[in-house]
């Protein structure tokens, strides 16, 4: 777990591999449809770099079938 604190306002945050998500998605029948890490568009060199290294976030797209 890791904590973050700003404003006043704490933020804990508990880290699980993207395979823990993957895994039960799949086992409960949904289909992936997508899959995207969106890339910065503009701003700092060096945050760029950084996010292009290990994104900030990333967008599913899953489907329950018929």
């Amino acid at each position: 777990m890791t904590s973050v604190s700003d404003g006043g306002i704490r933020i804990q945050n508990w880290h699980r591999p993207l395979s823990t998500y993957m895994t039960l998605l799949l086992d409960h029948g949904l289909q992936l449809r997508l899959f995207s890490e969106p890339q910065p568009t503009g701003g700092d060199p060096d945050r760029i770099a950084r996010h292009r290294r290990v994104p900030f976030f990333h967008i599913m797209e899953w489907q329950k079938p018929d």
